[in-house]
C-alpha cells in the first residue's frame, strides 16, 4: 500500500485515531529509529503538532509526548 504523500496531515488525522510516531521528538536528519503506538488526545494546526498517548515501556518513558504532525502516520 502507498501513502498518498500530497495529503496535508492535518487534514488525515483527528483526535482519537491510533497513530505511529517517533520516540524521539527531534533528530536534525530526520533517520527515527525508535517508534511507538499511540492514541491522538489534541491536534495543534498553529504549531503543527499532536499530543498522543501511549503506554510507556519503561518508567523513563513519558506517557504523553508532542509530536509534528510530519511524523506521525495513521494506523489502518
Amino acid at each position: 500500500m502507498q501513502l498518498d504523500r500530497d495529503v496535508d496531515p492535518e487534514e488525515s488525522l483527528a483526535i482519537g485515531m491510533y497513530v505511529r510516531f517517533p520516540l524521539e521528538a527531534e533528530r536534525s536528519d530526520n533517520d527515527f529509529r525508535d517508534f511507538r503506538i499511540g492514541q491522538i488526545r489534541s491536534i495543534n494546526t498553529i504549531a503543527h503538532t499532536a499530543l498522543i498517548r501511549s503506554d510507556p515501556q519503561n518508567e523513563d518513558e513519558p506517557s504523553e509526548m508532542e509530536c509534528s504532525l510530519n511524523h506521525i502516520e495513521k494506523l489502518t
